[in-house]
């Protein structure tokens, strides 16, 4: 048995219980002497009209009032009941929620740290990148040079193969021998 069909029954009994105590409570009283000339004071039917409802105004019966209020008391009893469930589901999920969001707090400051390392060690590449830049870029200055150090002791190893006296080489013959030309040779 539910708790609001128990508090119908109590309020059923108590309506019933005071009805029939207004019955009881209201006992014929002896008639009165017809000498007094003023009207007889009304009866007090109140209790009575709670019971049995009274013809000449009209509304609820303690019964149907205690009726009323039974159902007002279930259904709140119910919503009470309903909002309670509610209660418990958002709790329930108010800790998953907070739960979750402990874990990613955890999750996000782990990717701030390797972020962070990601990005010192880009930065690091990234002067390792200029350096090496700058040394490819000295050693292509240099071997530019080298190279037309090269071209031009080449160039010197060819006129003196060609039998041409550089202006600045030193002779270590005489003055007077000259040196020909090959081509000339062959003619």
């Amino acid at each position: 048995m539910t708790r609001s069909t128990k508090c119908m029954i109590v309020l059923v009994s108590v309506a019933t219980l005071a009805g029939c105590e207004a019955l009881t409570m209201s006992a014929p009283k002896p008639p009165q002497r017809a000498e007094t000339t003023e009207a007889p004071p009304p009866k007090p039917t109140y209790l009575k009209d709670m019971v049995q409802g009274n013809a000449e105004t009209p509304g609820p019966t303690a019964v149907d009032s205690a009726m009323v209020w039974a159902r007002k008391y279930t259904e709140a009893t119910e919503r009470v009941m309903e909002l309670e469930r509610e209660n418990q589901r958002l709790t329930e999920q108010n800790r998953t929620l907070t739960q979750e969001a402990s874990g990613l707090k955890e999750q996000l400051a782990r990717s701030q740290r390797e972020i962070d390392a990601a990005n010192a060690m880009l930065l690091e590449t990234r002067s390792e990148l200029n350096k090496w830049k700058s040394d490819v870029l000295g050693y292509r200055e240099e071997i530019r040079r080298a190279q037309q150090v090269i071209i031009d002791y080449q160039v010197q190893i060819v006129r003196l193969l060609n039998g041409e006296v550089l202006a600045g080489a030193p002779t270590t013959r005489p003055a007077a021998v000259s040196i020909v030309p090959r081509e000339e040779e062959g003619k």
